[in-house]
């Protein structure tokens, strides 16, 4: 195949993929833009409805909240011996007993984590 019959199947392949990247790209072009039509619409009906009644607002404080992980350490068993406690009883990895304690908890798996990093830290 000549030089230029390949450079020519090239260009051809360069406009075509611009070509289709141009219709993709107006095609969500309409997308978002029905989408924000339409998000406009129902908000502006939202705020036009006028609202009656009584709007009750019900806040409940977690029943094991506690204000910080390190704090409270000798009143409930430690973040270690409950994630081991665990991996025992119910057979899981440290991943998922780690998941569960920070659940218990109401805290980020990620502070739960650096807790029982602390943990094994000052044990050593």
């Amino acid at each position: 195949m000549s030089l230029s019959l390949r450079y020519l199947k090239r260009v051809l392949l360069i406009l075509a993929l611009a070509a289709a990247s141009v219709i993709v790209a107006g095609m969500i072009y309409i997308r978002t833009d029905s989408f924000g039509r339409l998000l406009k619409s129902e908000v502006s009906s939202l705020l036009a409805t006028r609202i009656r009644g009584e709007i009750t607002l019900l806040v409940e404080v977690p029943a094991k909240a506690t204000s910080s992980l390190g704090a409270s350490n000798s009143a409930r068993e430690s973040i270690a011996a409950r994630v081991a406690r665990l991996q025992a009883e119910s057979g899981v990895d440290e991943k998922e007993a780690l998941k569960r304690v920070a659940r218990e908890l109401g805290q980020s798996k990620s502070e739960v984590y650096r807790e029982l990093q602390r943990e094994r830290a000052r044990k050593r």
